[in-house]
């Protein structure tokens, strides 16, 4: 079993118990972990193995995994969106989910340091995509079409097609679209000058 982080809150009155139950089951030692409640947006981004964690002060205030991102943007000079995956096999009574986030890297931050070609917020995006599957993968792409005009998304965009899905890679996005998503393309017609 993998070795894994397991908060244990103050709902436990006994947790020496709870602690010897999961070692001799599992095989896992539980750690008390103290979380971040004070609702503040601000804090440091720790970025550890595939799990993306937000610090607000030394305290953990939520942590989402990478394998979990399905794409980046770049959403002007200094912020980056992570959309995730979405199951749309489920019913519209079932419960909410993650559909994305977004990081404000200012300049003046000293975790993601970049420069005037290169902000800090693409030196976050680029560690993000590194570290997530929201590239290739594995899979070698069957066929690839470079400088492609789309409309929606409005852009240039290099098309990877991938035996199952399809790869939008432009300047600021890189989508990652399953086949099974797409229900409809248009071909639009070019006017004549």
């Amino acid at each position: 079993m993998k070795s894994q982080n397991l908060v244990i809150g103050t709902i436990f009155s006994d947790v020496t118990s709870v602690t010897n139950f999961f070692q001799n089951t599992c095989g896992i030692t539980p750690e008390e972990k103290q979380l971040s409640v004070s609702g503040r947006n601000w804090g440091e981004v720790d970025l550890n193995g595939d799990m993306l964690a937000f610090l607000v002060g030394s305290k953990q205030a939520f942590e989402v995994s990478l394998a979990d991102v399905s794409q980046t943007q770049l959403q002007g000079k200094n912020d980056v969106i992570l959309e995730f995956h979405v199951d749309d096999t489920t019913g519209a009574n079932e419960k909410d989910s993650l559909m994305e986030i977004s990081f404000h890297i200012p300049n003046s931050n000293t975790q993601f340091v970049g420069d005037e070609n290169r902000p800090s917020a693409q030196v976050f995006r680029d560690k993000i995509m590194s570290m997530a599957d929201v590239g290739a993968g594995g899979e070698e792409a069957v066929v690839t079409f470079e400088g492609i005009a789309i409309l929606t998304p409005r852009g240039r965009y290099n098309v990877e097609l991938h035996l199952s899905f399809l790869r939008l890679q432009g300047q600021a996005n890189d989508l990652k679209i399953q086949y099974s998503s797409v229900v409809r393309l248009f071909l639009l017609p070019r006017f004549s000058s």
